[in-house]
């Protein structure tokens, strides 16, 4: 052998051996780098690694002198900290537990919470801190944690910890409020299989006539014979405040048109109820030719001898909506704050918890190849394509391995996470009192009432207030957030009512965003902005020229001309005695004068307003939504969006909402968001007419000092829940 042969084979074997990654062996103990199989190898050590750091357990105590009473709803401490519902379980999570980013004010992620980030709302710089720090180098996510964090009960938060919730959050048989398996992270799919909880799969089966039931579904006939009765015990739970509204809004006006009885009549007839519900919420066509009740899947009743019941109601909706539990489903139907699938949920838990569970033929990878320990304070996630403004996704809740997991269970390089893949029973449903790294902890809850007391492990210091007192109603609070009428600090919520346009219908000639067709839409609302803030006077002489730029002819008191292409009639289906729809109502009828074709149609629920703006056929309405700057932009507003009920189709704003949404750097991502919200505005597809308040009210005994300035619902009080104190 030659001698360049011989140098060239130890030249190979020393790149094995280092690694062949570009790292010197003698560079293997300077902690993780890379990732892949070689990296792994040097990190080796780091990953079996396991912290011995602890601390005495934080030991709180009720301290009546030095406690304040926040007034709630549902005060319960037995939820779960992987998806908290409703205000009050999510002021208890941030209260008890400690998230792997954190928001800012304006929503932003803040993702320098170790080193310290700073980040502007309104005029104003502000600092926020956190557990971790996350870096981005193209699609991956390098996470590095504070080695200093502990748990109320003294153990350490690793990058064990984090990885334990992150596959918790991305079980197949997960079903929460927490987004984090909507990341484009690499493996995911591969990971799921088809593994799916089985109350899903059983929906699907039904949605196409189907039982599934057998070893190939593994479904056992129990648990689908629970199944269908939770399900039909939480549908009728969900019907009845949609007959009661129904009966108390309308019986005096129309029971007479609808089913030909008086008011007296129908409120005495149970059936007489449920077939007028049904008529309201588009169930029912009412009385055919031959005088029969006729339902809209063509079953008919004849009213004098049998009358549809609530499961007969229940059954329309489940079969409309083809078993669809989501928003954009039979949840669509809903009457108040109604959760449908809160309350199948509910029904699931009591009668068969195993429903939850996962089946499936192909149980997938064995791990998710795009999330990789690299050390025990560190780790990195590897996404299939850039990721901007989707990184608040990544703001996970950090939950205990050893407290809702199974330590044993739990091996990294084995590809074991401290449960089951797909029976998330044991995790979420753990029964245990919440256990996090936040500021406060569970001393005791019961009879309507959570107490928390200070913890003296939380990172952030000892919080200033010892005790804090969750109650439902009680007689003497210090603290209460109320969307009613009350003195104290107004924090705005990001949910906006507005006016909606059919920009397609709305318009002058073929071209929907002219300049002509903008300034149409403009000036109606122009109309109900001033009728909304009750100033009317001089509005023709403000109305007067968007109508002249649109390509009417007008003289002092209204229109004379209408241009070619202009609507021959425009209509506005609208519902509620809010201010909104009455400025609506007032502006139709203002411009109607005025020589403009405005017909105004009165509908019997806000759900016919929403059924009418999504099939297409209504032209100017009122709609609620939330703001859609931070999650749904695309969804509302691009040429393809699954809620564009606007019928909108710009290239401009698809260009701008495609950008933002692939920016890899979050803060240019939301500037574009923001020259999206000034293109929409330009185009007056939606209008802004009121925002939600919340207000939080104090008592006498609160120093308002001590809150965080400028609280936003991102950014809530309980956000710096450490410096609340006494005055």
């Amino acid at each position: 052998m030659k001698k360049w042969k011989i140098a060239a084979m130890w030249l190979l074997i020393i790149c094995i051996l280092s690694g062949c990654s570009g790292v010197r062996a003698k560079d293997t103990g300077m902690g993780p780098v890379g990732t892949g199989p070689i990296a792994e190898f040097i990190n080796a050590p780091l990953l079996d690694e396991k912290s011995r750091k602890t601390k005495s357990p934080s030991q709180p105590v009720e301290d009546r002198e030095n406690r304040l009473v926040v007034r709630t709803e549902n005060a319960a401490a037995d939820f779960t900290p992987f998806s908290p519902h409703g205000r009050t379980e999510r002021m208890l999570a941030a209260l008890t537990g400690v998230t792997l980013l954190g928001t800012a004010r304006g929503g932003e992620a803040v993702t320098a919470g170790l080193t310290g980030q700073t980040v502007a709302f309104g005029d104003t710089d502000y600092a926020y801190s956190g557990i971790a720090d996350v870096q981005r180098n193209g699609k991956v996510f390098t996470v590095t944690l504070c080695e200093d964090i502990y748990f109320s009960n003294g153990v350490n938060l690793t990058a064990d910890d984090v990885i334990f919730s992150m596959y918790v959050l991305a079980d197949p048989s997960y079903r929460g409020t927490c987004a984090f398996s909507q990341l484009p992270i690499r493996g995911l799919k591969e990971y799921w299989g088809d593994l799916q909880p089985k109350w899903e799969r059983i929906l699907e089966a039904m949605a196409e006539g189907k039982e599934p039931v057998g070893e190939e579904f593994g479904i056992s006939q129990a648990e689908y014979d629970s199944f269908t009765e939770a399900f039909r015990t939480a549908g009728l739970a969900f019907v009845e405040p949609i007959v009661s509204s129904c009966t108390d809004n309308f019986a005096d006006q129309y029971s007479d048109y609808v089913l030909g009885v008086s008011p007296e009549e129908l409120r005495s007839s149970r059936g007489l109820r449920v077939a007028f519900a049904e008529y309201f919420w588009g169930y029912a066509t009412g009385r055919n030719d031959a005088g029969l009740w006729e339902e809209t899947g063509g079953r008919t009743y004849d009213l004098s001898v049998e009358r549809p019941t609530e499961e007969d109601f229940w059954n329309l909706i489940a079969a409309r909506h083809r078993y669809d539990v989501g928003d954009g489903g039979i949840n669509y139907e809903k009457m108040g704050g109604e959760d449908f699938f809160e309350l199948l949920e509910e029904q699931m838990e009591a009668v068969c918890p195993s429903l939850f569970t996962a089946t499936g033929n192909k149980t997938g990878a064995s791990s998710i190849s795009g999330i990789r320990k690299t050390g025990l304070y560190s780790l990195q996630i590897t996404m299939t394509r850039d990721v901007g403004t989707e990184i608040w996704k990544m703001d996970i809740p950090i939950c205990p391995l050893h407290w809702y997991g199974n330590e044993q269970a739990y091996d990294y390089r084995g590809d074991r996470f401290g449960f089951v893949k797909g029976d998330l029973n044991g995790v979420t449903r753990s029964g245990k009192s919440p256990l996090g790294a936040g500021p406060y902890q569970v001393i005791k809850a019961g009879g309507g009432t959570v107490l928390l007391g200070a913890s003296s492990l939380y990172a952030g210091g000892l919080a200033a207030t010892a005790n804090l007192l969750l109650a439902e109603d009680p007689k003497q609070w210090d603290l209460w957030l109320t969307d009613g009428e009350a003195e104290g600090i107004g924090i705005g919520t990001e949910r906006y009512t507005g006016i909606g346009f059919h920009v397609d219908r709305v318009k002058i000639g073929g071209d929907s965003l002219s300049d002509a067709s903008c300034d149409l839409r403009r000036a109606i609302a122009e109309a109900v902005k001033a009728f909304m803030t009750g100033e009317p006077d001089g509005l023709w002489a403000r109305t007067a020229p968007l109508l002249v730029s649109a390509g009417f002819s007008v003289d002092g008191i209204g229109v004379t001309g209408s241009p070619e292409g202009a609507p021959e009639e425009l209509i506005i289906r609208v519902y509620g005695t809010g201010t909104p729809e009455t400025a609506l109502r007032e502006a139709a009828v203002w411009l109607r004068e005025r020589g403009l074709p405005i017909a105004v149609e009165e509908l019997p629920s806000a759900a016919f307003v929403r059924s009418y703006a999504e099939e297409g056929s209504s032209d100017v309405w009122i709609m609620q939504t939330d703001d859609p700057w931070r999650t749904g932009a695309a969804g509302l507003f691009s040429s393809e969006g699954k809620d564009n009920v606007f019928r909108l189709a710009s290239e401009e704003l698809d260009r701008l909402l495609a950008r933002a949404a692939a920016e890899p750097e979050p803060a240019e991502g939301y500037r574009l968001y923001d020259d999206a919200a000034e293109e929409l505005e330009k185009l007056c597809v939606f209008i802004p007419l009121s925002r939600e308040t919340w207000t939080l009210c104090l008592s006498d005994r609160v120093d308002p000092a001590s809150l965080p300035a400028d609280m936003t619902d991102n950014y809530a009080w309980y956000s710096e829940a450490q410096t609340l104190c006494m005055k």
